[in-house]
C-alpha cells in the first residue's frame, strides 16, 4: 500500500505545490521581499538554497536547471546569477 510523505503541505497534489514554489521564488527574485505564510516562507528557504546553490557554479547545466526550476523565467534567471548568488 503506498502511504503519502510526511510534510507539510501547501496547495492540492504535487504539480500545484512545485507551481507554488516556482511562482513564490520568481516573485522573491524580482522584488526582493514577499509577504507570504509562515509555512510557505519555510517551504521557500530551501528552494531558494538549491537556486543560489545553482548560481554559484555559474555553468550552462545550472542555468539550464535553475531555468527549468523557475518555469523559464529568463528574468528571475538572469537575476539570480548576476546579482543574487555573487553576493
Amino acid at each position: 500500500m503506498v502511504k503519502p510523505k510526511k510534510g507539510r503541505r501547501i496547495g492540492g497534489s504535487a504539480s500545484h505545490q512545485k507551481a507554488i514554489m516556482a511562482n513564490l521564488a520568481i516573485a522573491l527574485l524580482e522584488h526582493n521581499r514577499i509577504k507570504t505564510t509562515h509555512a510557505k516562507a519555510k517551504r521557500l528557504k530551501a528552494v531558494i538554497d538549491k537556486l543560489i546553490g545553482l548560481g554559484k557554479k555559474d555553468d550552462l547545466s545550472s542555468k539550464r536547471k535553475a531555468l527549468s526550476m523557475l518555469r523559464h523565467n529568463r528574468k528571475a534567471v538572469k537575476k539570480l546569477f548576476d546579482e543574487v548568488a555573487p553576493r
